[in-house]
């Protein structure tokens, strides 16, 4: 019984995939001009590379945690380093910002104000 539960859930979430990549793919360059659907593209190809980053830092929280139950992480441990993370990648935003501003790229500056965001989400999703 379980198992067509999970099938149907997999089956589901792929069909999910399915239609947002159709529209992604059919309708927003019908949508967008070729010049917006170029920046799309080249904002996509940068988000790509967010995981470089964080250079390793959310590996190596994998391997410390991975497989620890998480009422024997030491919270106190676990917050401090979190929150050196959360300024290692707030002054990698900001180095970013500053080169996207002086390259007066909104693509750039979009990719920068997502690489906090997306290196935090993924130093939860590996813990």
């Amino acid at each position: 019984m379980s198992l067509k539960k999970d099938f149907a859930k997999v089956a589901g979430s792929n069909v999910l995939l399915l239609i947002a990549s159709t529209l992604n793919n059919f309708i927003l360059p019908i949508i967008l001009t070729m010049g917006d659907y170029a920046n799309y593209k080249t904002y996509l190809l940068y988000v790509h590379f967010i995981g470089f980053f964080h250079l390793g830092y959310v590996d190596g929280m994998n391997i410390k945690y991975g497989g620890v139950d998480v009422d024997q992480v030491d919270k106190k441990t676990f917050w401090a380093e979190h929150h050196v993370f959360l300024i290692f990648q707030a002054l990698i935003t900001v180095v970013l910002l500053g080169v996207a501003v002086l390259r007066h790229s909104l693509v750039m500056m979009l990719f920068a104000l997502s690489v906090l965001p997306i290196n935090m989400q993924s130093f939860f999703l590996f813990f």
